[in-house]
């Protein structure tokens, strides 16, 4: 492939079986283009960026096929249906590079496949999503988080924030709600953050976490994180037959 630097690439990429979001998003070029920019691709994942995201300045959705560095990818289109995070859509649109971030647009069509799906952020250290990484664009796309975190800078438009490593890693709220925008804005130098978790992405030249909301920051739980795990009353009923029979059955609620 000559002058692979600037994208200029002879021949075809095939693969055998399904077509995944980790064909579509990973590179084997430097300069970090899909070998499928400009096809149109129909791939599946669960969605990790739903509606409040899409209607938010970003103006996007993000979903994830798995747990896996290159997993991950934005999409958008018009006349886009509501989606929720943990929806397993199956999508079809055109790969683009945008601005150096790969994503698939003009969606045509989305088939949602089942809801109320759970997939696990890639837990990671701030150095691995430093802009001069190893492999920052293997995370784009991704649902991340890192923890036990300090702010060390508050920047014009994102915030710095770094784990024990002392390597700093951005962050922004350009995907996030009205509330954590708001908490987001009295972060200062030298606060902590328990875990700071988000879609991360390529913009304005930069790597940055893209916090969704106050969950993203450790901040709160939602709804449905209170109802998981959490008992809210119990009770012990009488057994029956009685305790001298060879068996009995005890009925007990949570």
């Amino acid at each position: 492939f000559p002058d692979v630097e600037n994208g200029n690439y002879l021949g075809y990429v095939t693969t055998d079986g399904e077509l995944t979001l980790h064909h579509v998003q990973f590179s084997p070029w430097p300069n970090g283009e899909s070998p499928y920019n400009g096809c149109e691709v129909t791939v599946t994942g669960i969605v990790t960026a739903d509606s409040a995201q899409y209607n938010s300045g970003y103006g996007a959705y993000a979903f994830q096929s798995e747990s896996e560095q290159w997993s991950g990818i934005f999409f958008d289109g018009e006349n886009l249906p509501e989606l929720s995070r943990g929806d397993e859509v199956s999508i079809t649109g055109k790969v683009i590079e945008y601005y150096g971030s790969t994503k698939i647009d003009s969606v045509s069509s989305i088939t949602v496949l089942s809801t109320g799906n759970t997939l696990l952020p890639l837990d990671v250290g701030t150095a691995d999503l430093a802009q001069d990484s190893d492999e920052p664009e293997s995370y784009e796309g991704c649902l991340v988080v890192v923890s036990d975190v300090t702010v060390t800078s508050v920047n014009t438009y994102d915030w710095s924030i770094k784990d024990d490593s002392n390597i700093s890693c951005l962050m922004d709220d350009d995907m996030s709600t009205m509330e954590a925008d708001n908490y987001m804005s009295t972060l200062e130098a030298n606060d902590m953050l328990e875990a700071v978790s988000g879609i991360f992405n390529y913009s304005f030249g930069t790597y940055k976490i893209q916090v969704r909301n106050m969950v993203d920051l450790g901040q709160g739980l939602t709804i449905e994180d209170e109802d998981i795990g959490l008992v809210k009353g119990f009770a012990l009923y009488p057994n029956y037959p009685n305790p001298f029979n060879p068996e009995t059955r005890i009925r007990f609620q949570l």
